[in-house]
This record gives C-alpha cells, structure tokens and sequence, in this order.
C-alpha cells in the first residue's frame, strides 16, 4: 500500500477513478485495511478463548485484560477563548457553550441569495413530493420489522442524552421491542414526535497532531442524537420512496461512497 501511493504522488496525485496509480493504491489500501481487519478479529477471538479458558481458575489474568481493553477518557484540562484562559469545569463548561454559539451562527451579509433560494425550492420540492405521495396512511410497523432492525443495530456507538445505545434497544429483548413497535405507530397516528428526540449532546473530539490542546480549534464537535430517534428514522425511511429518487443532491458528497471531500469542488454546480 505504501508503494503504491508513492508512485500515485510520483504521478500526479491525480484523485480520479479512471488513474491507473489511483486506482491501484486506493485496491492495495482496501486490501491492506482487510487483512488488518482480519488480524484483529483473530486477536480478538484468541483473546476470547483465553478469558473462557481462565475465568474459572485465573480471574486475576480475566480482569487484567478486561482493564487493558478499556479506553483510557482524555478530558481537557484548560481552554483559551478569546485569550481568557478557563481552568475550572465549569468555566470550561461555558467556553464550550460560548465556542459552539459563535461556530453556529453566521453573518447574513455572506448569504448567497441564489443558493439560498435553491436550497429554499429544493426543500420545499421534498416536502411536496412526501405530501404527494402520503396522502394516505403509512403502513404500520410490525414487530418482525423491528426486531430485525434492531438485530442490525452496529454496537459500540456513543449514547444521546438520554443514555440509551443501541446496545440497549438490540438486546433489551422482544418486550422493549414490541414497546418501541407501539411507539412508533403512536407517532404514525398522531404526526408528532417527542421533543426529546431532536435534542443532541455535543461532544468535542481532539483532532490529534501538535495542536494545541487548549484552542477551541483543535477539536471537532460531534453531536450525538437520540438512538430511538435515530431507530425510528431508519424504520421510516423504507416507507418514503419517493425521497430515494435523485436524493442526496449530486452536489452532496458527505456520507457518499466512492466520495470525499476532495471532490467537493470538481462536483458543486
């Protein structure tokens, strides 16, 4: 993999599917990132097998990798917010607060008023399109539905607010499922969703490298929504076809395959 993204630097660095030498680095690192992925899930298996073997007779050895595969909490110790250095937790706290504020809001004077009123057609064009093609009441959930969406649940994602992961709804057992199945078909019946389910918990990751720890910069915030909000949307989103047709935008490259930002600028009208 190394080689084969020299010679692409060597040849340009051109991010094009169709380039030989990017097309041959990009295979070598799905290739590599596979056999990684293998290697640790035979690390992880061995490890398996060891704690079964030991957990009767070594609970000293169970409990010493238990602790090992914990990931250790880095917490910011101080931040700098307009030269103020904040030190306790709670006015860290509130720089956080402050930071988030000033990154959400904009100027009014850098709006493209044609962009604006594409994005202002574009939205209403799917809110007219859902209008269309619901006129009708949506199908009901069943219980099947659910609990085999809820089977595909990934594990190991962080919570919301409300301290509920996917853990919890995957293997809470068929009773919590069937209690969501009738939640979801209230919301069905009544056109409203819990307030609750739009709140988010922000959470900053530090972006690594030799960044200031202190710098609101170096961090990257990451809002964590609701996972039955986020249960709800997936059940729903099969019985909305008509949003699948032209949807994301072709200017949309986030969350795209075979996309990343460096085809941002090649694809924006």
């Amino acid at each position: 993999m190394i080689l084969q993204r020299r010679t692409w630097i060597e040849n340009g660095k051109f991010n094009d599917r169709n380039d030989k030498h990017y097309s041959d680095y990009k295979s070598a690192k799905l290739n590599f990132r596979k056999q990684l992925d293998l290697a640790y899930e035979n690390y992880i298996s061995e490890i398996n097998r060891k704690i079964e073997e030991s957990v009767d007779c070594d609970q000293r050895f169970v409990w010493s990798v238990i602790k090992s595969g914990r990931k250790s909490v880095s917490h910011c110790q101080q931040l700098n917010i307009s030269g103020i250095q904040l030190i306790s937790s709670d006015e860290i706290r509130d720089g956080w607060v402050t930071h988030f504020q000033s990154v959400f809001s904009f100027d009014s004077n850098l709006i493209n008023p044609v962009n604006e009123k594409a994005v202002d057609n574009t939205i209403n064009d799917l809110l007219e399109t859902v209008r269309t093609n619901t006129n009708e009441n949506i199908e009901e959930f069943t219980f099947d539905e659910l609990y085999k969406l809820c089977d595909n649940l990934p594990c190991n994602k962080s919570p919301g607010l409300d301290g509920i992961c996917y853990e919890h709804l995957k293997y809470g057992g068929k009773l919590l499922q069937r209690h969501l199945c009738s939640l979801f078909n209230l919301v069905l019946e009544t056109c409203y969703t819990p307030i609750s389910w739009k709140d988010s918990c922000i959470i900053s990751l530090f972006k690594g490298g030799n960044k200031s720890k202190s710098d609101p910069n170096s961090y990257r915030g990451i809002s964590l929504l609701c996972s039955i909000s986020k249960l709800f949307e997936k059940a729903l989103y099969t019985r909305l076809p008509s949003l699948h047709h032209n949807f994301p935008h072709q200017s949309q490259v986030a969350y795209q395959k075979t996309l990343s930002s460096t085809h941002a600028r090649s694809r924006t009208p």
